[in-house]
């Protein structure tokens, strides 16, 4: 498989590969392990937001939630505000003690969730 210098030098084989290894290590209790493989698919390819919400989420459970809130700020940056985001910042800004933005985010999950814009209508 030939890919040009500036390309991402890993196939997406391999990097769905990586994605299964890390969300294994996740589900097993090793965060810190699982952070460290998506960090590195991360420097690769910083567009793939699959592996920035996953390194979010693996920053959490390895207790950085200011690391995880810095990616969710860079997601906010490219419009993305899915509803996994919204849950995602929740939980960091709950965990740096921000609790009013993390009920604000929690609302926008919910809201998401149900299909609901942040005016209150469907």
């Amino acid at each position: 498989m030939s890919r040009s210098p500036s390309s991402n030098p890993l196939a997406p084989e391999q990097r769905d590969l990586l994605k299964v290894l890390a969300h294994t290590y996740l589900q097993y209790g090793l965060a810190e392990k699982a952070a460290v493989l998506l960090h590195a698919m991360h420097a690769m390819d910083s567009s793939d937001r699959h592996v920035v919400k996953s390194l979010a989420y693996a920053y959490l459970r390895s207790d950085r939630p200011h690391e995880a809130l810095l990616l969710l700020d860079s997601l906010a940056e490219i419009g993305n505000h899915g509803e996994d985001v919204f849950l995602l910042r929740s939980l960091a800004y709950s965990r740096t003690g921000r609790r009013a933005d993390a009920a604000r985010s929690m609302r926008c999950f919910v809201g998401a969730r149900a299909g609901v814009t942040e005016s209150g209508s469907r």
